[in-house]
């Protein structure tokens, strides 16, 4: 990204030497990465019948990742996720709450 940012800034930096700084706001952000051989994978997948997928957006997952393990569930359509009139269609209600409800059982109340 760097690389990138100062091509396009060659040009103003060539006219005026020495009047550009680039500064990183914040550290950047390692990206969230749950193992795909994770148990708590595995068990999701199997509640589910469904293989995970891998999306590409940010979430705060990997701050959360350093405190316990994290999966991200996102019931609903992608194309509807992250968009400024995002919403969820009622069909996705009752098997997210299904599903809320096995995991609630198998990973709290199961012995």
């Amino acid at each position: 990204m760097d690389e990138l940012l100062h091509a396009a800034l060659k040009p103003i930096k060539h006219r005026w030497p020495g009047r550009l700084t680039i500064e990183e706001l914040h550290p950047p952000i390692s990206g969230f990465e749950c193992p795909v051989n994770h148990k708590m994978l595995k068990i999701i997948e199997n509640l589910l019948d469904k293989k995970a997928k891998t999306v590409n957006y940010c979430t705060e997952a990997p701050f959360i990742q350093t405190r316990c393990p994290t999966l991200i569930l996102e019931p609903g359509s992608i194309e509807q996720a992250h968009q400024p009139d995002k919403f969820i269609e009622l069909k996705y209600i009752k098997p997210t709450i299904e599903l809320l409800s096995q995991m609630i059982s198998h990973f709290c109340l199961k012995k």
